[in-house]
């Protein structure tokens, strides 16, 4: 028996099965579809090349090759083809290389500049920022996973971040965030790691992309070994397990899920170095110690000083002049009220041992822009916006408010409209192209103390558009921003098929 449907209908119904991590049956339903025409064939035989690709990251049984020739000769049999499925097509074959270069034993490291230098040309001619965006995270996982740049890739997963938040593909953000968070967990920075992982967590969830959850409560079950909880962890680690065995996951996700039960189980050791897997979405840590940190944001303990009453080592960075400003960590004493000590100018080396373990204060010279945040998060000062206080009490307020219409019954002429606040919004401000602060408005306002200057408010919600503002932040002021957010309308909510 025969049923018709939309194109676009099968599409969408594939896209969903493969977040899933039912490949076979989004397989399966793509070549039940008979098209009528070349485009059509075109469009079938992508989605099904976007569906192996995807599975060959997962399953270590599949190989995408067949399907990708297929998807050429179709788009060879189409006159005059859109250009952007040529370059799905490309990102799409690129995609395959890396897959393979990553189970390749040895890595080849040719294999890594030649892929690098592919997604690189592929971000420079997408018809979109959207693509742009997909294009610079996989040449970010290939300078993290086979260049060992991590630099490089961090800057490339800033830049596909900014492009999923002017696409709004949520999908891309929570890759990025999964990235971005890995890169904090290797500098030690945890509260920056939960941040990031538990949101992509949150994306992942909503977007039903079922294997990249797992992955992510993986990664957060690491972070509770981290943060000492070893039994959190194993059962966060097991109930993932369970899951990715009933997707029949093979590879990469199941060995990392095993090795953390069992580091877990043992209270958090680590195997030896030669028997820890590395999946294609994680990266070899290498241990970094304390002083070669500081050595690497440019703070020096220059003498060391360390409180008689914490032990804690104090870490200053001598600059012959200019102003100073203060870095607090949290505490009860600290909380925002009490008064700069009458020593913040001085270097910090000869200021005597009395009170500093009230006070806790780390005086720090221009310039502070990467190094405020750096010694934040060496003294585990977090979020930045409660830790570096300026003197001025400049903040910024973010009001965020979202408009839901309902249809009109019929014969009425009016549309009926509420105002509510998604319970997932978030709202990020930009110094830049650096985040400096991260949270959800509650009751629909978020506010945040920040220095006097110029920063670009983002907010977004699950099923509604990304809202932006540039906001100017005057000393000794509050400013007031007021975003909206728009809701996606129900045609364009379908995930593109080159998502993944």
């Amino acid at each position: 028996m025969m049923v018709s449907i939309e194109l676009s209908r099968t599409l969408e119904a594939a896209t969903a099965l493969r977040l899933a991590g039912r490949w076979d049956v989004a397989a399966a339903l793509l070549g039940s579809a008979e098209p009528d025409t070349a485009q059509e064939r075109l469009a079938l035989a992508v989605a099904v090349a976007d569906v192996e690709v995807d599975a060959s990251l997962w399953l270590t049984s599949t190989d995408a090759e067949a399907a990708l020739e297929r998807a050429e000769t179709a788009l060879a049999d189409v006159r005059s083809p859109a250009p952007e499925v040529a370059w799905d097509l490309d990102l799409l074959r690129m995609r395959c290389d890396y897959h393979a270069a990553l189970r390749a034993d040895p890595r080849d490291a040719s294999q890594g500049t030649r892929l690098a230098a592919w997604a690189d040309r592929l971000r420079t001619t997408a018809p979109d920022p959207g693509r742009s965006g997909w294009a610079a995270f996989f040449g970010g996982v290939i300078a993290d996973n086979l260049l060992t740049e991590p630099d490089a890739a961090g800057e490339l997963y800033r830049r596909a971040q900014e492009s999923a938040e002017t696409a709004g593909d949520q999908l891309l953000e929570s890759y990025t965030l999964r990235r971005l968070g890995d890169h904090s967990h290797t500098a030690g920075d945890l509260a920056a790691t939960r941040r990031a992982w538990i949101r992509s967590t949150s994306l992942r969830d909503q977007l039903g992309f079922v294997p990249g959850a797992m992955a992510q409560r993986l990664a957060l079950a690491e972070l509770l070994l981290a943060e000492g909880d070893p039994a959190g962890a194993a059962a966060l680690a097991a109930d993932a397990g369970r899951t990715i065995d009933a997707l029949g996951i093979t590879g990469w996700l199941p060995r990392n899920a095993a090795d953390l039960l069992e580091r877990a189980k043992a209270g958090g050791a680590k195997p030896s170095r030669t028997a820890q897997p590395v999946g294609p979405l994680q990266r070899a840590r290498r241990p970094r110690p304390a002083a070669r940190t500081a050595h690497r944001h440019g703070l020096r303990p220059t003498p060391v000083t360390r409180c008689a009453a914490t032990g804690r080592v104090i870490l200053t960075r001598r600059q012959p002049s200019g102003p100073t400003h203060q870095i607090r960590p949290p505490s009860r004493l600290s909380a925002g009220v009490d008064p700069v000590p009458e020593h913040a100018g001085q270097d910090r080396s000869q200021v005597g041992q009395e009170g500093c373990s009230m006070r806790r204060v780390v005086t720090v010279r221009r310039p502070i822009a990467a190094a405020a945040t750096s010694a934040a998060a060496l003294l585990g000062c977090l979020p930045l916006a409660g830790c570096v206080e300026p003197r001025d009490g400049s903040y910024l307020q973010v009001e965020v408010a979202a408009a839901v219409c309902e249809r009109p019954p019929i014969g009425a002429m009016d549309t009926r409209c509420s105002h509510v606040l998604p319970k997932d919004a978030v709202v990020r401000v930009y110094d830049g192209t650096q985040v400096v602060d991260t949270g959800n408005p509650e009751e629909g306002q978020y506010r945040v103390r920040l220095r006097p200057g110029t920063y670009r408010v983002v907010a977004s919600a699950y099923l509604f558009g990304i809202a932006r503002h540039t906001a100017v932040v005057a000393t000794g002021h509050t400013t007031t921003v007021l975003l909206h957010l728009s809701p996606v309308p129900v045609a364009t909510r379908a995930r593109p098929v080159l998502s993944s």
